[in-house]
């Protein structure tokens, strides 16, 4: 992985040259081991980069011969490929990213449909003098753009507007109030105002600071699933064991040791098992546990599972006080903010393990392509009874705001109400294609990419591969759920080739005891909560400290939601060190 940003500017406004190092000193964390530049007239490009293939001749930007000019953030999958079918085109390094230049100049516009990989990019044309953003499909890699009157601004990380002097710390206030509805921000904003993403498959061409044209690529082809003609059951199952080998074949590619994050779920499971087939393949598996919480524990049977393949396995133990410890840290990493339990186990488990691993391969995507959540078995039963995903927010009944959040479901509703209407989408798809849309991209992909690139690692999700992630999403429903469990195809898969992983056995995943420690120290969160500066000019004191006082199932993921926004506040807003446990922190100017 690597860090991106640049700019398109007017000519007579060309920005400082220390203006750009202090956006690429902004983007170490996600480049640690190199960095480079490239300016051209009213164009500029920095990166950073995490060496991951071609450890010692990767240096980006890459030049092309004709002139074009390429900063990438990422891994293309198909880089063999391309440059196998492309072989006349001067390759002048062995980095996974050239063959971007490549395809850019054999089919112009239309590269980006012949990418199969992770990524988010810039491309400078020097010909037509025009700047290409482009980010994958799925967007799991991100990247941010602030326009200006005169300038146009790129960067992977938002704050790097605002570390470089570019932009004020400033709140946008509907994509706060999104943040405590769902406890991520869904489409183009974010809570920095005036910075948005680049969406999922979007591209643009940018020309004299002026976006100047846009496209998106569809995340599926309508017509792909009469291209698979599986009429079988166990046709079926073969036809994924193909398509996952080839898929986990690709994602191995590394000139570094690969990691696994291994919950004891399918999703993991799944992963590790595929990757046992590769005999000369040498990853390490990684998973957490919680003191005095066994029911949320799964060290043991992640043990198990690698234990059957021989594979290393480490296993790390986390409790109230690591928390109280640790959650500033974790909180300061995620600038584009996530409200997710699992930032905290994902963080940890990539500190541990920084100093021996620079790619992890984890699960991310397995639930939407394979209907793993209960609310698509919940949205799936007959009215009455059917409950729509995202059609009620966290605080829904409480007072605790001065003002009603009325745009808190702005954008998930009305993507709803879009997708009821999707011709040739089931209800099933149309639940799935939601997700994938807004909570995958804008919650788990950059919980997954800020918790690593914290520790200078790079992740991987075998189960976003575009060939695999559209076979698993047109599979017909029977084959997504059956007998109250999702991603039935894996388990079947799992069950024909590796019984002895127990595929139908429930698993908790990463889940965090998070209610039982906010719980022990209630009464002093509450007051410092409450009198926060971001937190007391929005929300009513008095309903704060009751819902921190009384911690019921829904008040708990209220106080986590309040104590991660407080904490966030403090560290990006107002400007407070993230260095001290959670009530140095939020005591500070308080």
């Amino acid at each position: 992985m690597c860090g991106i940003a640049g700019y398109s500017a007017q000519s007579e406004n060309l920005p400082s040259k220390q203006t750009m190092r202090d956006i690429q000193d902004s983007l170490l964390n996600r480049g640690p081991d190199g960095y480079g530049d490239y300016f051209y007239k009213s164009y500029g490009l920095v990166h950073t980069r995490l060496s991951i293939i071609d450890l010692h001749n990767g240096t980006q930007p890459i030049k092309d011969n004709f002139g074009n000019v390429l900063i990438a953030n990422g891994e293309v999958y198909n880089d063999l490929e391309v440059r196998k079918k492309f072989n006349k085109f001067k390759f002048s390094t062995g980095s996974d990213s050239e063959s971007i230049l490549a395809l850019y100049k054999v089919y112009g516009l239309d590269f980006v449909k012949h990418i199969q990989g992770m990524y988010s990019f810039a491309l400078f044309d020097i010909e037509k003098e025009i700047l290409i953003l482009s980010r994958d499909m799925f967007g799991i890699k991100p990247l941010y753009t602030l326009e200006t009157e005169k300038i146009f601004w790129f960067s992977s990380q938002p704050f790097s507007f605002v570390k470089s002097g570019l932009l004020k710390r400033e709140e946008d206030i509907k994509s706060r109030n999104d943040l405590f509805a769902f406890q991520f921000i869904p489409k183009k904003e974010t809570l920095l105002k005036n910075v948005k993403r680049l969406s999922p498959g979007e591209t643009i061409v940018i020309k004299n600071s002026k976006v100047i044209e846009r496209r998106t690529l569809s995340k599926f082809d309508k017509n792909i699933k009469n291209n698979f003609n599986i009429n079988s059951v166990d046709g079926s199952i073969d036809k994924f064991d193909n398509l996952w080998m080839e898929t986990l074949d690709k994602h191995r590619r590394s000139d570094v040791p690969v990691g696994l994050f291994l919950s004891g779920g399918v999703d993991s499971t799944a992963i590790l098992s595929g990757m046992s087939r590769f005999c000369d393949n040498n990853i390490t598996s990684y998973t957490i546990g919680y003191d005095k919480r066994s029911d949320l524990d799964e060290r043991e049977k992640a043990k198990r599972i690698s234990s059957l393949f021989g594979f290393k396995h480490y296993s790390f133990e986390m409790n109230y006080n690591d928390f109280f410890s640790i959650l500033p840290e974790i909180i300061f990493s995620m600038d584009d903010p996530v409200a997710d339990y699992a930032i905290i186990p994902t963080y940890i488990l990539a500190k541990k393990l920084s100093n021996d691993i620079k790619v992890v391969l984890s699960g991310e995507g397995g639930d939407e392509l394979g209907a793993g959540y209960g609310r698509y078995r919940r949205g799936m039963k007959i009215w009455p009874f059917a409950k729509s995903p995202w059609s009620e927010h966290i605080f829904r009944n409480s007072s605790i705001f001065y003002n009603s959040l009325d745009s808190w479901s702005s954008e998930i509703l009305v993507d709803n109400i879009i997708n009821q209407n999707r011709i040739g989408l089931n209800r099933l798809k149309k639940m799935q294609l939601l997700d994938l849309e807004h909570w995958l991209v804008n919650d788990l992909l950059i919980k997954v990419d800020r918790c690593l690139m914290a520790h200078g690692i790079e992740g991987r999700v075998p189960f976003l591969d575009k060939e695999i992630a559209s076979f698993l999403f047109h599979l017909p429903d029977n084959l997504k759920i059956q007998r109250r469990l999702g991603k039935w195809i894996i388990r079947l898969w799992l069950n024909k080739f590796f019984p002895e992983t127990q595929p139908f056995t429930k698993k908790s995943g990463f889940s965090v005891p998070i209610g039982n420690w906010i719980a022990q120290s209630g009464s002093r969160l509450a007051n410092l909560v409450s009198d926060q500066a971001g937190v007391k000019s929005f929300c009513k004191k008095e309903v704060v400290l009751k819902i921190f006082n009384n911690m019921d199932k829904k008040n708990v993921q209220r106080a986590w939601i309040l104590l991660f926004y407080s904490i966030w506040h403090q560290c990006h807003i107002a400007g407070v060190s993230y260095k001290g446990n959670i009530f140095e922190v939020l005591s500070e100017n308080s």
